[in-house]
């Protein structure tokens, strides 16, 4: 199935779609599952356009080890796409040529910090183009980008670790690539994995270039406690305001006081 952790399709701007399968059986044709798929709509239907299927897809299949966990990211300026799994790896394929069964891809790592559940997020400021990611067993890393290739030792890593699943889901915001202004806003659990319940749960805010913490909404519980963690959702950053959803029939607002 598609689950993607909670995240959309990631569209290109030819109009192709790009979705990660979970578990599921596999034939090549109508059955792709532990595959990343290339969607195009013909005649008003979904038609397989490529595919990439790792060779290993039956014993992750048998193992619940998702190749589609993250949901895709398209890589912005270039033909690849990334996607994350439970194995712990961020594989980058070429969206010209996806390979289909076996096929070796653009390149693949291991992220050290456990299943990859919440995808990344992405900003190009000062230093050049990063991607954020946060692992359920991990602290918050950011990977340089460069030449065309992700380099595979963080750059940047933070200082405070996640409890368990799910690990951060990631926001940016940024005044363009202007130093200084990139924040790295992050949802996750306070103190608890949250794979069998609900859990508390806490926004943090991260300098996007050192990813030294800056705020977080447990300094000042009494004001600013977020309350029960919905997990796979980031929070959104828009007009000067972080929208964070709750379990709590409630959505909380942060900006800047008065």
């Amino acid at each position: 199935g598609i689950w993607q952790s909670g995240r959309g399709a990631g569209v290109d701007g030819d109009g192709n779609i790009y979705y990660e399968r979970g578990n599921g059986s596999w034939n090549g044709e109508t059955d792709v599952g532990e595959s990343l798929l290339k969607l195009r709509i013909r005649d008003g239907k979904f038609v397989i356009a490529d595919f990439f299927t790792p060779g290993g897809y039956a014993e992750l299949n048998r193992r619940d080890a998702d190749f589609g966990s993250t949901g895709p990211m398209l890589i912005p300026g270039t033909d690849l796409i990334v996607c994350g799994d439970k194995h712990g790896y961020l594989t980058v394929l070429n969206t010209k040529k996806l390979g289909k069964l076996g096929a070796h891809p653009q390149q693949s790592f291991a992220v050290n910090g456990g299943m990859v559940l919440n995808g990344p997020a992405w900003w190009a400021g000062p230093g050049g183009p990063f991607l954020y990611l946060w692992g359920e067993a991990d602290v918050l890393k950011a990977f340089a980008f460069r030449a065309g290739a992700f380099e595979t030792q963080p750059a940047a890593r933070g200082k405070i670790a996640s409890h368990g699943s799910p690990g951060g889901a990631l926001t940016v915001s940024a005044d363009g690539a202007k130093a200084g202004t990139g924040i790295v806003w992050a949802m996750l659990s306070v103190n608890k994995d949250a794979d069998h319940g609900v859990v508390p749960g806490v926004l943090r805010a991260f300098h996007a270039e050192t990813l030294q913490e800056l705020w977080n909404s447990e300094a000042n519980p009494e004001r600013d406690r977020l309350g029960t963690l919905v997990k796979f959702v980031p929070p959104t950053a828009v007009g000067g305001k972080v929208y964070a959803a709750t379990y709590d029939n409630a959505v909380n607002v942060y900006g800047l006081l008065p």
